[in-house]
């Protein structure tokens, strides 16, 4: 009998040992991607700056080919360029760095998204664990016990 239950407790403490374990690799590769998902986050708004500095220099230089072009013909105060033009190409602007910002949110924002589910997983990976060790432990002992 003695040695029934040391062998009793040697499962319910191999169970829960596992248990832990399986809860700590769960934590270790959540806070892994975690850590690669916020690179992914950072890396993503860097690209999102990069593309609204080069639409910018892309206007900048299309307005002074513009200006310089207009200057050569002679239209230096060209009244139409000024009201019609030039204010509609700022729009295209503005509207091509939204829609720019727009795209990398989503993909900010899915990334963080990411995040939560990963620790979720994590914390359900080690609930379920523990719930299974404790499972084996109430069959040892019922089993001990018939």
């Amino acid at each position: 009998m003695c040695f029934e239950l040391l062998a009793i407790a040697a499962s319910i403490a191999g169970s829960f040992m596992t248990a832990q374990a399986q809860a700590n690799n769960a934590a270790v590769q959540a806070k892994i991607q975690k850590t690669q998902l916020k690179v992914e986050i950072e890396n993503e708004k860097i690209k999102m700056m990069q593309q609204t500095n080069d639409r910018m220099e892309q206007y900048m230089r299309e307005e002074a080919t513009n200006r310089a072009a207009l200057s050569a013909s002679g239209l230096q105060n060209n009244i139409s360029y000024d009201q019609a033009i030039a204010p509609y190409n700022k729009k295209v602007v503005k509207k091509d760095i939204m829609r720019s910002d727009f795209e990398g949110g989503q993909k900010v924002g899915n990334s963080r998204y990411r995040i939560k589910v990963a620790s979720a997983e994590a914390a359900m990976t080690a609930n379920s664990a523990y719930t299974t060790a404790f499972a084996d432990s109430i069959g040892a002992i019922g089993s001990a016990l018939v």
